[in-house]
């Protein structure tokens, strides 16, 4: 009471009495709610249990199993291509999207020294070719065709160092005081010019050789022009070395440089071929002059010269395909990934040439899985909100050993359907009922994983679920091994999904 008066007269009798009959309602109240209640939420906590299906764990596993995997789609034909030689890209021949047939260019790398090794291989396959054939012809007509390679060669060696290695000398045919090389020799300009008098020696008495009527030992001729046609070349090769040296100047600026290096590359190439074809005339000429005296030729030296010249055409031939980026199949560039000059190297990637039309899918499966597999099993096909059928069309017989699994190619049985060649999609093969075995199979979402590992519902007497950890073995496709934990005849929750240990069910 004493208290009650202390309030009464702090905040006044209206409000204390006010707030003592509020909170007496408000204890009225919730007594109400409290025992009145009770059978209510008996019926909510009874309402609140879970319907689950629960079966044998031996028969769940005779399900139809569903391999679920990713798989790539690629085109039938397809050929990803390399450059199998490097340097500059010189010309690019087709753009993404073109079609082009099988034995198409689509890009070249820089050849030129190829080109020159597949001339000069060539010239040298023709003219033993007809070596061979001018050996059973008569005697002067191997003399005639000698002269002729003879002064054929004199013509090839006078322009090599008249009409182009003398632009590069200030006094070249003179001796006193001599020739000067306008070039920077790197110290040996006075070699080369006491060479260039002896080579200038060498080509008078060549054309004074060409004009006298007395009888000519043409194998003689021949050997000697060799001998100066192969002094002519070394001195050619190094005047030409000495200018792709040269550093561009007001005189030999860098256009000027290289028109000298594409002349000196041309020179070149017509002083070795005039080389081999002395070689291939003198062969015909002994041949005939041997046959004449009765001695004959073995067809079989004629047949090893002829495999011989083949074998260096066929090489050079493999060199210049080489430079050049061909397209083996006939198909689409879906992919090109060269650019006109820009230096690449050995193995780029240069194109991708497929045949869209023909699609298949590429997907793998596991060594426990592959028993689930065969050849025509139907396959679902996932591309987006899509699903199309398809069939396995082939199975690789072992493990691949780079992925550790097998591979399994797949066909679309649709038509009219738009796969993208190089998009991934989803594969749901459709293998059929398993094979009864000793294992104990379950479903995959008959399974709970907990933190302790995973287990398997039981219901007890009372309609509450009880955990049965177990241990997993291999997994194949929806349908999991299990080792220990439970048997066959165990009556296990059909699907664990959304439930744990305690939770009340009601079986249906």
């Amino acid at each position: 009471m004493k208290l009650l008066k202390r309030l009464e007269n702090k905040y006044g009798k209206r409000r204390v009495y006010g707030s003592l009959g509020i909170c007496t309602t408000l204890l009225i109240l919730g007594g109400y709610f409290l025992f009145s209640g009770g059978d209510s939420a008996t019926d909510t906590v009874t309402s609140s249990a879970k319907q689950v299906s629960v079966e044998e764990a031996g028969m769940l596993g005779q399900e139809a199993v569903s391999l679920r995997t990713i798989g790539t789609v690629r085109a039938i034909s397809e050929a990803r291509l390399q450059t199998e030689s490097s340097g500059r890209v010189t010309s690019v021949a087709v753009r993404i999207g073109d079609s082009v047939s099988a034995g198409t260019i689509l890009a070249s790398i820089e050849n030129s020294r190829e080109r020159a090794a597949l001339l000069q291989a060539e010239g040298a396959y023709e003219s033993t070719l007809a070596g061979n054939a001018q050996s059973e012809i008569s005697l002067r007509e191997a003399e005639i065709s000698a002269e002729n390679t003879y002064r054929t060669s004199y013509t090839i060696a006078d322009d090599a160092i008249r009409n182009l290695t003398d632009e590069l000398f200030s006094n070249p045919n003179s001796s006193n005081p001599g020739p000067g090389l306008r070039l920077n020799s790197q110290g040996s300009a006075g070699n080369l010019n006491d060479e260039r008098i002896e080579i200038g020696n060498i080509l008078e008495k060549w054309q004074a050789s060409l004009n006298t009527t007395s009888p000519k030992n043409h194998v003689a001729l021949l050997d000697a022009a060799e001998k100066d046609l192969t002094q002519i070349s070394t001195f050619v090769s190094e005047i030409s070395r000495l200018m792709s040296e040269q550093d561009p100047d007001a005189v030999f600026t860098e256009e000027v440089i290289a028109s000298y290096k594409s002349r000196f590359l041309g020179a070149r190439s017509r002083v070795d071929s005039a080389i081999q074809s002395i070689s291939s005339t003198r062969n015909a000429l002994l041949s005939a002059t041997q046959s004449t005296q009765g001695t004959g030729v073995a067809s079989s030296e004629t047949e090893a010269r002829i495999k011989q010249a083949l074998g260096s055409l066929r090489a050079a031939q493999a060199a210049y395909e080489k430079t050049l980026v061909r397209s083996p199949i006939s198909g689409v560039v879906n992919a090109f990934y060269l650019r006109a000059n820009e230096y690449v190297g050995m193995s780029t990637p240069a194109a991708v040439i497929a045949n869209n039309g023909a699609l298949e899918i590429t997907t793998s499966v596991s060594e426990e899985e592959r028993a689930l597999v065969t050849v025509g099993n139907p396959v679902d096909i996932s591309t987006g909100d899509t699903t199309i059928r398809g069939s396995v069309t082939r199975i690789a017989p072992a493990l691949d050993p780079l992925s550790g699994k097998i591979e399994v190619k797949v066909s679309v049985n649709e038509e009219n359907v738009s796969l993208e060649n190089g998009g991934t999609v989803s594969l749901s093969l459709l293998s059929g009922t398993t094979t009864p075995s000793a294992d104990l199979k379950i479903p995959l979402r008959a399974l709970k994983i907990t933190a302790e590992g995973p287990v398997a519902f039981t219901v007890s007497e009372n309609n509450t679920l009880v955990s049965q950890p177990v241990t997993l073995g291999a997994i194949l496709g929806d349908l999991v091994i299990i080792k220990s934990g439970i048997e066959k005849n165990t009556r296990i929750v059909t699907d664990a999904r959304g439930l744990k240990e305690g939770d009340a069910v009601t079986i249906n």
